[in-house]
């Protein structure tokens, strides 16, 4: 009869030793589960904002580009601005004015676009004050423009400059 308890003890001392190791290897199985489970959530938002990288990197492509034809832009403005009722007449004037406008075309057909100021709230987001001036208008109103801004696509490329009212006086 001993042999007998002997071999039953043996046998129950290997099924516990079995369900040690198996909680074991479950428990471990679970935990490479959600490791691997981590693992692919990481890839997939890795590759989610290397996508948004490469978006925003094609979407403003030609920023650099755009930045140096500014002041030739600023420069034709002030040409058509400042030219008198005697020059606009001129077929030289007009070359340029028609010159302008298609160059303006090519902008706003790749999403940039010139914007004004005059009449409107100063924002430092969108406008940079080289002084302020008393006016008849209301305090931080945009009086003057110097040189216009631009946006390409959502974001501001150049800053107006502007004069800003003081206020009543």
């Amino acid at each position: 009869m001993k042999k007998t308890q002997t071999k039953l003890n043996k046998k129950i001392s290997r099924k516990s030793t079995r369900k040690k190791d198996d909680k074991k290897i479950k428990a471990r199985l679970t935990d490479l589960e959600q490791k691997n489970l981590r693992l692919l959530a990481d890839y997939e938002n890795l590759k989610k904002r290397k996508n948004e990288e490469i978006v925003g990197l094609l979407k403003y492509s030609g920023e650099n580009l755009i930045k140096q034809l500014i002041p030739i832009f600023d420069d034709l403005d002030r040409i058509i601005s400042e030219s008198d009722k005697e020059n606009k007449k001129n077929a030289l004037y007009e070359g340029i004015e028609i010159l302008s406008n298609k160059l303006y075309k090519v902008l706003l057909d790749n999403n940039i676009q010139k914007f004004d100021s005059v009449g409107e709230i100063f924002d430092s987001n969108l406008h940079d004050a080289l002084m302020m001036k008393n006016s008849k208008k209301n305090k931080d109103v945009i009086v003057e423009e110097f040189e216009k801004g631009y946006k390409y696509h959502d974001k501001i490329i150049k800053h107006s400059k502007v004069v800003v009212s003081k206020g009543k006086k």
